[in-house]
């Protein structure tokens, strides 16, 4: 194992073995950028989009799973939203664990399991799920942010995507979103 000398305050240096950490990151990373498997992806045309649930209690249950891992605001922030995001096959969200990938770590089999638990709840109840239409800038890329001290860019789960919409059908979806938008607001006032 490797051994580095860590600086404390007050000279209380320690030599701590790193090498177990640094094969875990390793295989994180390794599995945070796998794109063999991509999400399945709702189609109509040429639009692709999900459903997002509404926020619920295992949206905070995803977030603390994901800070105990790392601690990474990125990723406590990326889990909080894509947990809640639904395809044809059920979560979206670290789908290839469906497909015999091995997960890196228990939080990672954690946060898949809430994610199905959710879809379980989502079909049962009757809340409305928003439409998100996916673009090549719906999900964050894998890598992003850099070490200041190392240069070396940071690694985040994200979703991939099967299919993305094309620039055109997004377009035309917003439009006629907004449109019925404004419908909502018409019609209700006449009730």
């Amino acid at each position: 194992g490797a051994l580095v000398l860590m600086s404390g305050p007050a000279n209380d240096d320690e030599w701590v073995d790193v090498s177990k950490g640094e094969d875990e990151s390793a295989v994180f990373y390794t599995y945070i950028d796998d794109r063999t498997h991509l999400s399945p992806v709702y189609a109509a045309g040429d639009l692709r989009y999900v459903l997002r649930v509404p926020k619920g209690a295992i949206v905070n249950e995803a977030k603390r799973v994901a800070k105990a891992l790392h601690g990474c605001n990125a990723c406590i922030h990326r889990a909080g939203i894509y947990v809640r995001d639904l395809g044809p096959s059920g979560p979206v969200f670290l789908h290839n664990l469906t497909c015999g990938i091995a997960a890196p770590c228990a939080e990672v089999t954690k946060l898949r399991e809430l994610a199905e638990d959710l879809a379980e709840q989502a079909c049962q109840s009757c809340q409305q799920h928003e439409l998100v239409v996916v673009t090549d800038a719906t999900y964050a890329p894998v890598r992003e942010g850099k070490c200041a001290a190392t240069g070396e860019e940071y690694g985040h789960w994200t979703v991939h995507p099967a299919a993305c919409s094309t620039s055109e059908a997004a377009t035309r979806y917003s439009k006629l979103a907004r449109y019925y938008g404004q419908m909502d607001v018409r019609l209700a006032k006449l009730t």
